[in-house]
């Protein structure tokens, strides 16, 4: 007697589906049974670590293929690489993880000068408007891709994983030699280098000289919009700016 196929519904469409089977409406992939620790973890690990679509495999495209993964997902390609959403989400387990080596470290809580610093410091300051300040001197520099959308996911996609590699690389430097001048040396590679691809991404066919050159140009326009900012914050607070 043949044993009679179980039928399930699809959670997102309510499309019937074969158990272990994808939905042929919206793609949803059916397990077929209900979610336990077990499956939340080794879950959670395979979106981690899987080789095909985990945290590594995501941000090394980021260094080989920084064309590709942006302008994939700009022009509406899903599931190929990670979303944005997603890198954010694998900067802040990373972040934690390394928050759990050092903590007086933290995502935002830097050392400086070997002495931990609390409150609302330049350092910090910089750090929460980098994105958008890389994102503004890209757009400045490629002002002819238009739209400020490719400019701010090319940015997202492009300096998180070297955030979380220039983090990681600083703690250690901490920890193990003391050495406190590696930070603002590192984190000036990272941006560099985030500029450098972002290049790759806005003009992949310039050439070498045209690319190193377009890369100092988003750095001055970055010092531009500082120096600007400061400039303004100082015209309307005056005096009032406490620098710590």
């Amino acid at each position: 007697m043949l044993e009679k196929e179980e039928v399930y519904y699809c959670e997102s469409c309510q499309n019937s589906i074969s158990k272990g089977k994808y939905c042929p409406d919206c793609g949803v992939h059916n397990l077929g049974k209900k979610s336990t620790f077990k499956t939340l973890f080794t879950n959670s690990l395979s979106e981690v670590f899987s080789v095909e679509k985990g945290l590594f495999y995501n941000f090394k495209i980021t260094f080989t293929k920084p064309h590709d993964i942006v302008w994939s997902y700009f022009n509406g390609v899903r599931n190929k690489y990670a979303a944005p959403g997603k890198f954010l989400l694998y900067t802040l387990f990373f972040l934690g993880a390394i928050y759990l080596l050092d903590p007086k470290f933290g995502a935002f809580d830097l050392i400086i000068d070997g002495e931990s610093t609390s409150g609302l410091t330049g350092t910090k300051v910089f750090l929460i408007l980098i994105i958008p300040l890389l994102s503004i001197s890209s757009k400045i520099v490629f002002w002819r891709n238009k739209g400020i959308a490719v400019h701010i996911l090319s940015i997202i996609y492009l300096f998180l994983p070297r955030f979380v590699i220039a983090t990681l690389l600083i703690t250690i430097i901490k920890l193990s030699i003391g050495l406190h001048w590696s930070e603002p040396l590192l984190f000036f590679l990272m941006i560099f280098h985030t500029m450098w691809a972002n290049v790759l991404v806005q003009k992949k066919t310039a050439s070498i000289l045209h690319k190193i050159g377009l890369t100092f140009l988003q750095f001055l326009s970055m010092l531009a919009i500082i120096a600007l900012f400061i400039l303004l914050l100082f015209l309307i607070v005056g005096d009032n700016i406490k620098v710590s």
